[in-house]
Formats: structure tokens, sequence, C-alpha cells
């Protein structure tokens, strides 16, 4: 945001301390991450009244409502020293002083005690504001949580009126909220302020006692006029504590990097590099870590790694010469550039030169014009002929300077270590003059053909683009027609779609897709949100917006899905990051489509500034764990619902592809209809466990029904006990039932 030090103070005259029941000062700001577009600024750290219980403790669940009110506590940010109100000068309509709050649990609200400026009598009306998509200030003024409007004289003025709702407020789950006023004329009434001074800050958590002066226009890049007060408002919030769920009953277990050993990083990919039978991990392209089976990892990039540079922004595992271990594509630009890598069995060796793939393209970028290597932001493996050879989608980004998009290129694999660029001759080139700028690949089969198609997500307020298979290696673009290329066909203006992932959410047998926008507030009269789609299940699918029905809360910020089965009940749920500063991860738990539900207070699943993310059982446990934001979340399976893990091999040439991305496993799991599918990346160009994940609830077992895409070989496999880890060989071999 632009914020502008525009205000001036009105002093009342003499300072105004706060009631006697001060409250004591504690630090509840939240943790920084990466750089935000925008720039904030600092106040005072929210202060928490201790009149209550530990946070940690639900006082009261209400059976009837209105509820009897519980012990509360006090939230506010001013040092309880008042000095006046604010003059506007020559903007005295519409300005709204909001205060901002921030709750990682949920709180019941009951009232506001508030310290008014009072220039002449009159009626005050006193507003509770919801968040609006985690930016820190609320604009969307037409729908209050609550409002409240009292009579005030003059002699009210620096006196602390309390002012309890009529009805209490639940905030469930917790979050951001606003508490405020709107001022408009020089006689109208407005909060008073401290004397503390807000200095510039970093971060959402930094600016507390915010002013919209909404009456001025947007400057020409579309930001409002917001400004920090120069003091704090004085004004306090009543919370009761709600709904908490103590640290050690929460679903998830945050394991700092003493114990699991894996440094910082933004993307990451799962495979089992060594074939021990565990997940290993390489992060930020290439940094690998071998695990040791229970969840610890161990640098291996020196012996594993030797020679070959690191600094990429990340990429994919796959088995492109059929030998049965995963080699690896990692991406990057011209420093480093984009590395193709191939396993040997205890180390990679760079086999870029001989692969013939290079994405060299004419750019513009910064004072270089000409032919040159593009910025790789993404990749993804795909058999898209089905030939039994894992083919590469390259997905290509822009060059911000000056901000010229590069084309993506799907390259062939010829079965002999060396690749053909097919862009053209396969379709997948449509969409992509002048250039695009990819920010994830997902590939699925959304029609259910037994080929992959392949989602392109794009940035820059650019259409996403899906290509549909045709079958003899021929692709069709549908992104308007199946609407997965956003909503923007009358404006131009498409959303900054960062990532995608898969999954059958509704239990119907075909594959859904969530899309993770970043949607800024100033633009989201025409910039898409975050959105789940469900297919229709027809042979040219059209997908339908159901985020509404879903429930899904709206922030600015989504980056990196993941579809996953967290609580082993047999349907996925719903996780995704959010980058900028302090913004946090959601999680919404599926309850049986479309029931969904926030939870990521009970389940202690909170990543801040997240970018990629992956799922997969890291220590053998039978559950999913989760690496996101630099964090590994350990699940800690609270239900203790049972699953299967299967993995799965296929032919190589003359069949389905080594690794079996494409092939699918369908069974039933309470009655409903469970299918999932290997896929070859997804999110921001990540890969989840290679290792698919069936959770059974209490069911003992399950009857499976693998499907091997490329020659349309089905294997059944009765009873599959929960518990077990079975691999699956297209030749119908099963292993691990008798282990």
């Amino acid at each position: 945001m632009c914020w502008r030090r525009i205000i001036c103070l009105l002093y009342v005259g003499s300072l105004v301390g706060c009631p006697s029941t001060e409250p004591s000062s504690s630090d509840a700001s939240s943790p920084d991450g990466s750089t935000p577009d925008a720039g904030d600024t600092t106040g005072p750290d929210m202060v928490l009244a201790d009149t209550g219980p530990d946070l940690a403790v639900d006082t009261h669940v209400p059976e009837v409502w209105p509820p009897l009110k519980g012990e509360t506590e006090w939230l506010h940010h001013h040092d309880g020293m008042s000095v006046g109100g604010l003059d506007y000068n020559t903007t005295p309509d519409m300005n709204y002083e909001q205060v901002r709050f921030d709750m990682e649990a949920p709180v019941r609200i009951w009232g506001f005690n508030v310290m008014f400026h009072i220039p002449k009598a009159g009626v005050v009306t006193v507003y509770l504001w919801d968040d609006f998509g985690g930016n820190f200030f609320n604009m969307d003024h037409w729908n209050p949580l609550a409002v409240l409007s009292v009579e005030v004289t003059e002699e009210d003025q620096g006196q602390w009126l309390s002012l309890p709702l009529e009805e209490p407020v639940d905030l469930d789950p917790g979050r951001m909220f606003y508490a405020g006023v709107i001022v408009s004329g020089d006689e109208g009434i407005r909060l008073m302020v401290d004397e503390g001074i807000a200095e510039p800050g970093d971060g959402k958590a930094s600016a507390t006692s915010l002013i919209w002066l909404s009456s001025v226009p947007p400057d020409a890049g579309g930001f409002p006029s917001l400004a920090t007060s120069p003091g704090d408002f004085m004004l306090e919030v009543e919370i009761e504590p709600i709904h908490r769920v103590d640290t050690a009953d929460q679903d998830f277990e945050l394991i700092g990097p003493d114990v699991h050993g894996i440094s910082g990083f933004s993307r990451a990919a799962f495979a089992d590099v060594d074939g021990d039978g565990d997940l290993d991990v390489m992060v930020n392209g290439p940094t690998l870590y071998l695990n040791d089976g229970n969840g610890v990892f161990t640098d291996a990039t020196g012996t594993w790694l030797e020679g070959i540079g690191g600094g990429h922004n990340g990429g994919v595992f796959g088995d492109f010469d059929n030998d049965s271990d995963p080699d690896y594509f990692a991406t990057g630009h011209k420093s480093p550039p984009d590395r193709l890598l191939r396993n040997e069995g205890d180390h990679f060796v760079d086999v870029t030169p001989a692969s013939g793939i290079d994405d060299t393209q004419f750019l513009i970028c910064g004072e270089e014009e000409g032919d040159q290597p593009v910025p790789t932001e993404a990749a993804a493996w795909v058999d898209y002929d089905n030939d039994g050879w894992l083919d590469l989608y390259q997905g290509n980004f822009i060059c911000w300077d000056p901000g010229m998009g590069s084309r993506d290129i799907l390259w062939r694999n010829n079965g002999d270590g060396t690749f053909s660029d097919v862009t053209t001759a396969s379709g997948t080139g449509k969409g992509q003059i002048p250039g695009k700028a990819t920010r994830g690949v997902a590939p699925a089969d959304a029609n259910g053909d037994g080929i992959v198609d392949i989602l392109v997500t794009n940035y820059r307020l650019h259409k996403n683009l899906y290509y549909e298979s045709q079958g003899d290696g021929l692709y069709k673009e549908r992104g308007y027609d199946s609407t997965l290329g956003g909503s923007g066909s009358s404006t131009g203006y498409y959303g900054h779609t960062i990532g995608a992932s898969w999954g059958d959410v509704d239990h119907d047998g075909d594959l859904d897709v969530f899309h993770a926008n970043l949607a800024h507030p100033r633009f989201i009269d025409f910039s898409n949100k975050a959105t789940l789609y469900l297919n229709d299940g027809a042979n040219a699918p059209v997908f339908t917006d159901v985020t509404e029905a879903m429930g899904l809360r709206y922030l600015e910020t989504p980056s990196n899905p993941n579809f996953f089965d967290y609580d082993n009940d047999g349907d996925l749920d719903l996780f995704f990051t959010c980058v900028y500063p302090d913004r946090t991860s959601q999680i919404y738990r599926n309850d049986g489509h479309p029931v969904w539900k926030e939870v990521s207070h009970p389940t202690g699943l909170v990543v801040y500034a997240g970018w990629g993310s992956i799922v997969g059982d890291i220590d053998g446990d039978g559950d999913l764990d989760l690496l996101a934001g630099g964090r590994y979340l350990r699940n800690r399976n609270q239900a203790s619902y049972g699953s299967i893990s299967v993995e799965l091999e296929g032919m190589g040439e003359g069949g389905t592809n080594r690794d079996a991305l494409g092939a699918r496993i369908m069974t039933t799991v309470d009655g409903k209809l469970i299918l999932r599918e290997r896929f070859g990346a997804h999110g921001t160009g990540v890969q989840d466990s290679p290792w698919i994940h069936i959770g059974l609830g209490n069911q003992p077992a399950a009857d499976l029904a693998v499907h091997f895409p490329a020659t349309d070989t089905e294997i059944l496999i009765p009873a599959v006990p929960a518990g077990s880890h079975i691999k699956v060989y297209e030749d119908g071999t099963v292993l691990g039932l008798d282990d």
C-alpha cells in the first residue's frame, strides 16, 4: 500500500489516561516472511489484557444463543495516554478510522471501550468489520459484522465509554478483524489517539491504527489513499476465547530444523532417491536431503550432486530413462540454467547438453535483447503420447524488466536420452504468443480418457491455459470452453494464478481442481480470486465454480494448494500457502462436499509467508505430513484412522511410463467412491509423495482397482488391510501384501 502521512493532531488540551483496569503488555505480533509488493508501516505492538483465563482454554461452548458470558479479556494497541483527535484538513468526508486486531484462534467479541473526540454532541456509530483478504485493512465497508450507535455529548469527550454489543459476535475461525468509526465533516465525532508515533515497518502486523480517506480517488496504480495514524486509536475490544484446542491435541506438530535437518526452502519435491523405501526430498533445486526412515534428514548434496552448481528455484523428479530410479529436472534461468540430472544410483550426472533441452528464444530482459535462455518457473513430467517414455513440459515465466513473457515448451522424450521440441506439432503452442507468465504446471487426466491433460497456471492477470488431450499426441486449448482459463473474457484481465491442484473432492469419479489466485483488494472487481472448480465428468468437461458453496474465505495471496486426506477419513482436504509477510496458510477439512470447515487452529497447520508445499508420509507412520514455508509439520493422526499406501510402476516402453504417471486407483471407503491419480507435478512446480495414499477411516481393509492407462490394464486387489504399503506393477505383480 502507498501510505501517506497527511494527518495532523487536534489536541484536547490535557492528557487522558486509561481506565482503572489497565491491561498488561504482551507482544502479539506475527512472524515476518518474504517481501510484499506494497509498503507497510509500523505501529506499537498489540497489548493483551490478562484479566481472564489462558487463551488455550475454551471457557464456554453455548447451547443457546445468545450465550452466557464467560471470562473475557481486553485487546488494545494504545499506550494509555490520549493526546487528541485527528484533523483531516481538505478531506473531511468519509474517513475510516480502523483498529486492526489479528487472532489466530477463535474468539467471541462482546463489545468495546472507546474514547472519542467530540467537536459537537451527536450520534456516533462504531463498526466491527471482518477480515478482507488478510491485507491489514478492510475496505469491504458495506458488510460489517456488527454496528453499534450511541448518543454522546461534549462532556463525554476524553472519557472511556463502555459500549457492549447487543449480541456477541463469534469469530471462528480466528482471523483479522477491525473496529472503528467513519468520520465525516469538521464536526464529525472521531477516535482519540495516543502520543505514540508509528515508525515505518515491514509486514501487516506492524500497522494497527489505520485510516482510509475514501473520498480521495485511488492513484494511477490503483492504490487507495491509506495512512497509518500518528498515534494508536483509543479503542479496546472485549473478547472471550472459544473453541480452543491445546497444542498437544492439535493434528500437526511443528518439528524444528534442529530435529529434522532441513534448512529453509521455497520449493520441494519428494522421491525415494536412494531406493531404501522412504521419502527423500530435493529442495530449491538442487539440495538433496536423504531420509533415515523416521523423518530425520541428512544433507547429501555434496556426494549426490558433486560438481553440480546450486541456486535453482526448484525442480521435479521423473524417471526419464526408465531405469526405475528418479531423475531430476532443475528449473532456473541463465545463472544457473535449467539442468537435466540423471540418477546413477548413488549420484546425479548433468546430462543437459546431450538431452537437447534448451529454451533459448527471443526475449528482452533488462539491457539484453535477442535470443537467450528464458526464466523457467515450473516444470512437470508427462507422457503426452503414452509411449512409455516421460516427456517434459517446461513452464516459462517473464523477465520482470520490462515484463516480457516467454513461451512454454513441450519436450518429447525420444527414448535415447534426447528430447525434441513438439510444442507446435502437439498444439500446446496455442495461446503462447506473445508469451505468458507461467507460474505452475498441473497435469492430470481431467477428461478420463487415459491421456494426460495439462493445466498451465499463469500470473500477471493472464488467462490460464488448459490443454486437453485429443489422442495421437495432439492437444486442444480449452481454457475458455472449460472455464479453467478463468473469468475475464469481457475485460481481458483474468487472475494471478500461482498454482493448481487436482483431486476428486466430491467422490463422483472425476478430477476437480483448485486454483490458488493472488488477488489484490484494489483489483478485486476484475481479478480472479482463489477458486474451487467441480468437473462435470464429460468427455470435454466443463468446470463449475463452487467456491462460495464451499465457504472459502477470501485471502489476497494464496499460492500453492494441496489436496490431501490429512485425517485419513477418505475425503480430500484442501491446504494452501499464502505468500507475503505474515500471511498465514489455510486448511479446509472436507466433511463431505459441499460441507467444508476451515480448521487452521484445531489442526495446528499454520505456515507463514509460504510458497511451495508438498505432502507425504515422511516418518512412515501411515499419515500424511507436510513441508511448507520452510516448516516440517508432522501429522499426529489424532483420530487413529488407518490408511493404505500404494507404489506403482509401469512397464516403460510399450506400456505405461515407469513412474506410472496418469495411473489411477479406485476403491470405496464408508460407501464413498475414492479416486486417486499419480501426478507429475502441481502447484508452483513441486511434487507430493510418489506413493498414493488412501485414508480408510475405521474401515479395516479395502478392495483396490488399479488402472494403468497406456495398456488399459486394470488390476483388482481384494481386501488390502489398513497399514499396508504395497507395490503394484503393470504386469499384475503385487508386492507387500504378505510382508
